[in-house]
């Protein structure tokens, strides 16, 4: 108010001063109010949906501040996983797995291991029997470490309790990390967001050559984004993607990829819900790839028709050497079809049927295939229904093909008898 008073002359003039300071006032406040509920009334602004082929800008997630600057030892303490760190200093490789770390034990392994460069190339935080609960925290602490790291070139984390944000944080890093080559993360909770985090950094990263995402939350569109980046990724040679959801759709879209892809030597969708469908696209996209020598195809939904297809690409293909597939009610007719194939492929050195219920009478198609193939190196036939007539067909075959390195003949329905005779006999033969 007292900016509104001036010199004058008379109180009538200073008291209309002050009234009409008010009035101006007030008017103001009038119409900013007017304008906020007109804004209101409008409502907020559309945001565009992200399109399949345009994927949608990936938002930074809000980093915890820490509470010690980065250079500066944790005041979180754990004795045991110092000494740990400690007794394995300048190894090549730290193990702790077992030992039940949370995300504040990671502030110490972060600054004591990977900060101050003192293991050399190994870390391993998480196995497939052993895991650490290190969740997105831990994983943020790692990454702030792994941005200055130039020696680690391994870094385990399976089931380790990640989810999307700590998939971010990980991408993040890879783009200043030079040295990391292998990155596990097996057995975790990332999803399709997730897996456009890591997509995203893999069209840059001229480092990383194995990235495992076994048993995740990924599903066709995750499989986009990182068949997208494989397009243009020039260093990724094996992609594990084995135990997640991508469909038909996302065997598509890998299909795409593999088409363009000169890196890429492994790609396993084991456990995927591929079906004919998806057997088809990836069949059509072998007869052009020149790369890629091991498919996992095991564990999905993919029946004659598309182990057809497959078998069929194999006549144009002379690069791919091993082949995982399981395919479902096989029938006589889809195994003797399978090894008429075998018979004229001269690439393929090993071959694994797992959950094909071929029987004895298959077993009896495959033997006649092995007197005359001269590349198979390892045939793989776990729970194939497989008994004693049929194993005793394939060991007759070993008589004369000597090239075949090992028949794993596991889980079937052979007679300890037969087995503890074929073991005796032949050392190829792998039965218990």
């Amino acid at each position: 108010m007292n900016a509104c008073f001036l010199p004058c002359t008379s109180h009538y003039e200073t008291l209309n001063l002050v009234l009409s300071c008010h009035f101006v006032i007030l008017l103001l406040r009038s119409d900013s109010s007017k304008q906020g509920q007109a804004a209101a009334a409008a409502g907020p602004k559309a945001k565009p949906e992200p399109t399949k082929s345009q994927p949608a800008t990936i938002a930074k997630v809000q980093e915890k501040t820490p509470s010690k600057p980065a250079s500066s030892p944790p005041q979180y303490r754990n004795a045991e996983v110092e000494n740990e760190i400690n007794k394995n200093k300048n190894a090549e490789r730290l193990e702790l797995s077992s030992m039940k770390l949370n995300d504040q034990d990671m502030e110490i392994v972060a600054y004591y291991a990977i900060r101050n460069n003192t293991i050399h190339t190994n870390l391993v935080l998480g196995t497939w029997d052993a895991d650490n609960p290190i969740g997105d925290e831990g994983a943020q602490y790692l990454a702030e470490a792994l941005k200055s790291n130039k020696t680690l070139t391994s870094l385990w984390l399976r089931k380790s309790h990640i989810g999307d944000k700590g998939a971010q944080y990980l991408a993040d890093a890879l783009k200043n990390n030079t040295t990391l080559t292998k990155l596990d993360l097996w057995g975790n909770k990332i999803g399709d967001k997730g897996a456009q985090y890591l997509a995203d950094v893999l069209k840059n990263n001229k480092t990383l050559t194995h990235l495992q995402l076994y048993s995740n939350r990924i599903r066709e569109d995750g499989a986009q984004y990182l068949a997208d980046a494989l397009k243009n990724n020039k260093t990724l040679t094996e992609l594990e993607l084995a135990g997640n959801e991508i469909g038909d759709e996302g065997a598509q879209y890998f299909a795409v990829a593999l088409e363009n892809n000169q890196t890429l030597t492994k790609l396993n969708v084991f456990g995927n819900q591929i079906g004919d469908e998806g057997a088809q696209y990836l069949a059509d996209a072998l007869k052009k790839n020149t790369t890629l020598t091991n498919l996992e195809l095991y564990n999905n939904d993919i029946r004659f028709e598309g182990a057809q297809y497959l078998v069929d690409a194999l006549k144009n293909n002379s690069t791919l050497t091993e082949l995982t597939i399981t395919v479902k009610e096989i029938g006589d007719k889809g195994a003797q079809y399978l090894v008429d194939a075998l018979k004229n492929n001269t690439t393929l050195t090993g071959l694994r049927l797992p959950s094909t219920k071929i029987g004895d009478e298959g077993a009896k198609y495959l033997a006649n295939a092995l007197k005359d193939n001269k590349t198979l190196r390892t045939l793989g036939l776990m729970y194939c229904d497989i008994g004693d007539k049929g194993a005793q067909y394939l060991a007759d075959a070993l008589q004369t093909n000597k090239r075949l390195r090992q028949l794993d003949l596991r889980s079937n329905n052979i007679s300890s008898s037969l087995r503890e005779q074929l073991e005796k006999k032949d050392r190829r033969f792998l039965l218990s």
